[in-house]
């Protein structure tokens, strides 16, 4: 067996390749099962077998938009799949596709061509998590504008106006996400957030393309919006969120104290 399915003592598995390919298809961002097909050109139906296995096994997890409901979770091709481990995430993102040039001594190598312009990028999922965390702890302190009774990343389809011929606008369906989407027991308060851990600041665009995503909530509710920024934010934004109690800023250390 394989050493990336021993550790934590966790059952021994058949077909250890195929588990391998499964999670390394995840890691680099197939999460969806019609893509990990695509990635990996396994059955459907088998696939479904080997992920179940996974998720029992507490390596993966089904994550579900934060405002779906129970027939869309109930339907087996609907939801994510994410590895619950960042070990395991981080191995499979960087170290097993990379083993040959790893077993060569190309250690310096692997970490500046492949690991570290991606460093950013894979420390975004687990700083969307720390936000997410940082949000329900205000919540049991009785720090947020109302009470959650609802807290996740939320994707979709969304209308949004597009740029056509002779500068006129027209509605178009598009793909979505919200890193964080809070709402109240009665759906009429929402925050909904967005996390950058990138080394520049957020800025007023980064607001405006939020703004852009209310549509998300029910007609009618209060929406707020809450910017999580690993670098700051700029004047711009700042002067804004002063001047608008709606719209709060986290900086990674208000996130960290």
């Amino acid at each position: 067996m394989e050493y990336q399915l021993h550790i934590r003592n966790r059952q021994e598995l058949c077909e250890p390749s195929l588990y391998n390919t499964l999670i390394e298809a995840i890691a680099l961002g197939n999460t969806q099962l019609n893509d990990i097909y695509k990635k990996t050109q396994y059955d459907k139906s088998k696939i479904s077998v080997y992920l179940k296995n996974l998720i029992e096994l507490q390596i993966l997890e089904r994550e579900f938009s934060v405002l779906s409901g129970s027939k869309e979770q109930a339907a087996s091709m609907r939801g994510l799949y994410r590895i619950t481990d960042n070990f395991f995430r981080f191995w499979y993102s960087f170290v097993f596709p990379n083993l040959s040039d790893l077993e060569t001594g190309d250690a310096e190598g692997v970490f500046s061509y492949s690991i570290l312009p991606e460093l950013n990028s894979f420390s975004s999922h687990v700083f969307e998590t720390v936000c997410r965390e940082f949000v329900r702890k205000k919540n049991r302190l009785g720090e947020l504008p109302f009470r959650i009774s609802r807290l996740g990343r939320w994707w979709g389809k969304l209308n949004k106006a597009i740029s056509v011929d002779n500068g006129k606008t027209k509605l178009s369906s598009v793909d979505c996400e919200i890193d964080i989407v809070a709402v109240d027991a009665k759906s009429e308060n929402y925050i909904l957030g967005e996390c950058k851990f990138r080394n520049s600041e957020m800025g007023a665009p980064d607001l405006g393309r939020l703004i852009e995503k209310s549509s998300v909530a029910k007609r009618g509710a209060t929406v707020r919006y809450a910017l999580f920024s690993k670098s700051g934010f700029s004047e711009r934004l700042s002067v804004q969120a002063n001047e608008d109690a709606n719209i709060m800023l986290f900086s990674l250390a208000d996130i960290i104290q």
